[in-house]
């Protein structure tokens, strides 16, 4: 009886072990993959396809940098806020940490707005989360002014799809590779009275043929403040120094999953 219950005990607990096991290497919040064809040595020209900082928090106006210059507005007669044009500015000051992040991988990025004008032709419906008529949908949404309305972070690397997107941006280098990246940040409270965000860098290149070669994704957390949803400046850019150097700690991964997510509603795992 003793030594049933000694190896079922043991059953169980290997049992866990690997559970656990499983959970951790699974649900990985930060990762880096490359492409094992895939080997930029030397100085890779890489073109800004779109880069967007987005929040969970919804209502207000909120329209990107270029838009407020211009005087634009989301609704007739509805002026962008003051908190509008903070969170633009905080946006455009996570723009150079994140291309200076991907130096590090010999990837240098330019703008053309000429070319990122022509992507995304096909589906310019992203724009209406910054301006819905109706404020609970309204996200709290920046845009590089440099980039297109329209993101490739999410599309999948199985089905294809990112040739049409790269026959939009294509140029006369025919090493160049294109860039999507998205920093989220998702609200969060503790007991309803502290308050902060995970910050979450996702970030996805695609080469000349549409391929993905190169996505990673790093999670940091702000401090928490007393009834404190602001979006400081400092603040926010801390949170992504703390994603990019989870990133950079981690082993880069010789391979493109078609199963890790770049959502920022989940943690990278295995859907």
């Amino acid at each position: 009886m003793k030594s049933l219950r000694s190896n079922l005990s043991k059953v169980i607990f290997s049992s866990t072990v690997a559970s656990l096991l499983f959970v951790f290497s699974g649900c990985a919040t930060s990762w880096v993959q490359k492409s094992p064809e895939w080997k930029p040595e030397k100085s890779t020209k890489v073109l800004l396809g779109s880069y967007r900082v987005t929040s969970s928090v919804t209502g207000d106006c909120f329209l990107s940098l270029s838009e407020i210059i211009d005087g634009n507005t989301c609704d007739e007669g509805d002026e962008p806020t003051e908190g509008a044009k903070k969170f633009a500015e905080m946006s455009l000051a996570t723009y150079p940490l994140v291309k200076k992040h991907l130096e590090k991988y010999n990837l240098y990025v330019s703008t053309d707005k000429k070319r990122t004008l022509n992507m995304g032709t096909r589906d310019n419906t992203e724009r209406c989360t910054m301006c819905s008529r109706h404020p609970a949908d309204r996200k709290h949404q920046w845009i590089h002014p440099d980039g297109s309305k329209y993101s490739f972070i999410n599309i999948s690397n199985a089905i294809g799809l990112g040739k049409d997107i790269a026959d939009e941006l294509k140029g006369d280098d025919k090493e160049e590779v294109f860039l999507s990246a998205e920093t989220y940040l998702q609200h969060e409270s503790s007991y309803g009275l502290w308050k902060g965000y995970l910050v979450t860098l996702s970030i996805k290149i695609l080469n000349q043929n549409g391929a993905t070669v190169f996505q990673a994704k790093g999670q940091g957390n702000t401090n928490f403040g007393f009834f404190d949803s602001s979006y400081d400046e400092g603040r926010i850019q801390n949170a992504l120094v703390e994603a990019i150097g989870a990133m950079n700690e981690v082993e880069i991964e010789n391979e493109i999953s078609a199963i890790t997510s770049l959502s920022a509603s989940t943690s990278g795992a295995m859907n």
